[in-house]
């Protein structure tokens, strides 16, 4: 099948443009804290500029067509590399922006000195294939945690990118030596490597794009599960989690306890000093309770300052030790809020799964039953729930 070169290299243009417009239209329904959609963006119109300069190569003054379309093909292929650090909130080695220019320059001086198209398009090769691999080298720096679809697809991408860039080379420098003409002279292989190009440039946005998308699904789960202000788990978030543990706990024939704890006289902290008061008072009270609990343990917000923490693998006596014990440490805490002191106590009911068939409410009510005790009581105390 023959390709018309001009016909393709418009065609990827075109397709690099209506990319960068699709870029450029959604960048505002990210978040600002995924960076390098807008880097991307730009790479892509670079790329339209690329294929449209190499498209009017006999129309335009050759070195006209080799240094601009050569070098906004490198300045793309760099841009790449930038938006993906920038996304992972690195820096890009500020080394690597001498390569577009530099390159360029260079097939000038090819072109004056030597003119040849195997040449200046193996030196062209090695360039782009040098930043596709870059590209490649930093997704595999990434954790194991960070690897998702979107960042191994666009690994992919990358190395495929030098693999046609290298291809072109051998292609070019190697087997066609003597026929090489110009960019319009091209062999089958070249036209495929072209057509190619046309997809990859696909592929690699695409590949961007599911990252992307991935982080601000990622985002959405944990905006779904977390509590905005002290950063654990919510009621349903928790709740989830807490049959699972206790699943686990009728297999396994393991104890499991759980402790529901209120804030004493919150609102009293409210009325004295506002919201920000009140809300300091509740994050100081989550990290004391996150210091006292164990790596394993379960804590969640349920309520405005009622919180659960649901300890695997812990019976009746150990879980009122670490009640107690949490309950010593919040005594003992103070914070301060505008330059005002604040400290706190708990109430703290405790209870231990009882046997099936006893559900997760029923087990929580047994709970805030003691709870309940332990405000009536005098508060700052440990109440322990009647076993079943």
């Amino acid at each position: 099948m023959h390709f018309d070169a001009r016909t393709t290299l418009v065609t990827t243009a075109l397709m690099a443009l209506v990319l960068a417009a699709y870029l450029g239209a959604t960048v505002h329904a990210y978040p600002p804290h995924i960076r390098g959609l807008r880097r991307w963006s730009f790479s892509n119109v670079a790329i339209c500029g690329a294929w449209l300069v190499f498209a009017l190569r006999g129309k335009v003054p050759e070195g006209i067509s080799i240094f601009f379309g050569n070098g906004l093909l490198l300045w793309a292929a760099l841009g790449f590399n930038n938006a993906v650090h920038s996304f992972w909130g690195r820096r890009f080695t500020q080394a690597w922006y001498v390569l577009p220019p530099l390159v360029a320059v260079g097939l000038l001086v090819l072109n004056i000195w030597l003119p040849s198209y195997a040449l200046r398009s193996s030196f062209m090769a090695v360039g782009l294939a040098a930043l596709f691999v870059r590209g490649a080298a930093f997704l595999e720096q990434l954790t194991p945690e960070q690897r998702t679809i979107g960042s191994r697809a666009l690994q992919l991408s990358f190395l495929v990118g030098a693999a046609i860039s290298l291809g072109r080379l051998v292609d070019v420098a190697v087997l066609r030596r003597e026929q090489a003409g110009n960019v319009m002279d091209q062999s089958s292989f070249e036209a495929s490597m072209n057509v190619a190009a046309c997809v990859g440039i696909v592929v690699l946005t695409i590949s961007f794009m599911t990252m992307c998308n991935e982080r601000l699904s990622g985002e959405f789960r944990r905006l779904a599960t977390l509590d905005p202000l002290t950063e654990i788990p919510n009621r349903r978030a928790l709740e989830e989690a807490a049959l699972r543990e206790l699943e686990r706990a009728r297999r396994d024939g393991r104890p499991l306890s759980l402790l529901i704890l209120d804030l004493d006289h919150f609102k009293a902290i409210n009325d004295r000093l506002g919201h920000e008061g009140g809300d300091a008072a509740l994050c100081a009270f989550v990290d004391v309770l996150r210091r006292q609990l164990r790596s394993h343990d379960l804590l969640g917000r349920v309520g405005g300052e009622e919180f659960v923490a649901v300890l695997p693998g812990t019976a009746l006596a150990e879980a009122e030790r670490i009640a107690e014990r949490a309950r010593q440490a919040v005594e003992a805490h103070e914070t301060s809020v505008r330059g005002a002191s604040i400290r706190f106590t708990t109430c703290i009911g405790v209870a231990e799964l009882g046997p099936a068939p006893e559900a997760y409410a029923e087990w929580l009510a047994r709970a805030d039953h003691a709870l309940y005790e332990a405000k009536h009581g005098g508060r700052n105390r440990v109440v322990v729930a009647r076993a079943l």
